[in-house]
């Protein structure tokens, strides 16, 4: 994983631009760690997933999904959590603080993956959740691995790991496994927003503002800007969002970079399917004009697909050409002048990175990047260049060199660029 990518895993998450290095350097820690888990290679790559908490003295990474999560949050779910005895919110946070407990991996792991019917009715029990179907009792917690074999279904403290059954998990069962998880994250962000909670009212107050002034000007509401990204998830996916968790907020670029660049100012409008978090849509929308800004998707594709080797991946490249080609004229309904291809392989051993990068220019509407996996599946599309939502949108094709050699160290190898001009289609 790359440094933009871990960039791009907290540019969600509004914290100075200090504390977002504190995280990536303890995610750049963990990056040789095993992923136990299909939640835990996710949440290893995602906003919501980066499983940090900020501490007096620095930021740790724990095994749950993010402290600033409001997905749980509903009137029912509000008042059950404040009623949470304080006893057990504090036993909550020993077990996350104690070094003893520490586990191989930085997220949860799981003693076998969910069946697709317990996936199916984990999806159904958490919307009851949020309405106040809450477990009877909570889940059963051990703290060593010979506790926790005397019993059939617990949660493994000293490792962070859900012990299952070998059969099919009961409806009570799943519920205790949701209302842990989300007390567990209550805890955190309670104690998160007290750390910083002067920065984070500072910034909500500047983000408002700047919603406020974007919209005198003429630009677009939140409620505007969802409909905006509804349409496109249909188009460009196919779906209408029905059944999937939707979040959204406004992201000001006065507030969070502290520079004048209001005019990239954007809505983020985010979909998954809770609490499974299988697969994340990211849409960003300009608050200025409704522009489609950029385009993201998160799902297993990503997670398991490896690179290939140079010669293969030449051959894919007309096929996915044409593919990303066809995605701008149809989906986005932009044509362009002059097209490229642009992807990354291992010096040594001569395996490309997951993914490639096509770039289309024209005078008019300038650069879109869109990215694909080696396998075909659609990844992320940005205007303006890379991480186009943190830099100017004047980005020209300079950054791109044909043999230009990089070091990765996350995959701890030099990587050569492949970089050429494509026919039009």
């Amino acid at each position: 994983m790359k440094k933009s990518e871990l960039r791009d895993a907290v540019r969600g998450i509004h914290l100075s631009e200090e504390v977002k290095e504190s995280m990536i350097k303890n995610i750049k820690e963990n990056k040789g760690k095993e992923r136990k888990s299909m939640k835990s290679r996710k949440w290893q790559k995602t906003a919501a997933a980066a499983a940090i908490v900020v501490v007096a003295g620095g930021v740790i990474a724990f095994p749950v999904r993010a402290f600033i999560n409001d997905y749980f949050i509903s009137p029912d779910v509000q008042l059950y959590m404040e009623d949470m005895a304080d006893e057990e919110s504090k036993k909550i946070l020993e077990d996350i603080d104690n070094p003893e407990n520490s586990a191989t991996s930085d997220a949860d792991s799981y003693s076998r993956e969910y069946t697709e019917d317990e996936k199916a009715r984990m999806r159904s029990l958490y919307q009851q959740y949020k309405q106040g179907v809450f477990p009877e009792k909570g889940i059963q917690k051990a703290y060593s691995e010979e506790e926790a074999a005397q019993y059939e279904f617990c949660y493994l403290v000293k490792g962070f790991k859900f012990c299952l059954p070998e059969r099919e998990l009961t409806d009570e069962e799943l519920l205790e496994i949701i209302d842990f998880d989300l007390k567990r994250d209550y805890a955190l962000k309670e104690r998160a927003e007290v750390i910083i909670s002067d920065e984070l009212a500072e910034r909500r107050e500047k983000e408002k503002a700047g919603m406020e002034a974007i919209i005198a000007d003429g630009g677009i509401t939140e409620e505007q800007a969802v409909e905006i990204a509804k349409r496109y998830l249909q188009n460009i996916y196919g779906i209408t969002g029905e059944g999937l968790e939707m979040l959204s907020h406004f992201v000001s670029y006065d507030a969070l970079e502290e520079r004048d660049l209001e005019e990239r100012s954007y809505y983020l409008v985010e979909w998954s399917d809770a609490p499974v978090y299988d697969i994340r849509y990211y849409l960003y929308i300009g608050a200025k004009d409704g522009q489609l800004i950029g385009i993201e998707y998160l799902g297993d594709d990503y997670f398991e697909q490896e690179g290939i080797k140079a010669e293969e991946a030449e051959g894919k490249i007309p096929e996915l050409h044409e593919k990303a080609a066809a995605f701008m004229k149809e989906k986005i309904g932009i044509s362009f002048e002059k097209e490229y291809v642009y992807y990354e392989t291992g010096e040594d051993d001569g395996i490309t990175t997951k993914k490639v990068k096509f770039i289309f220019t024209n005078e008019d509407d300038g650069i879109y990047e869109v990215e694909y996996l080696w396998n075909g599946k659609f990844n992320t599309c940005w205007k303006g260049g890379t991480n186009s939502c943190y830099e100017s949108c004047d980005t020209d094709l300079s950054e791109y060199e044909d043999g230009k050699v990089s070091y990765d160290q996350f995959s701890n190898k030099y990587l050569i660029a492949t970089f050429r001009q494509l026919d039009s289609n």
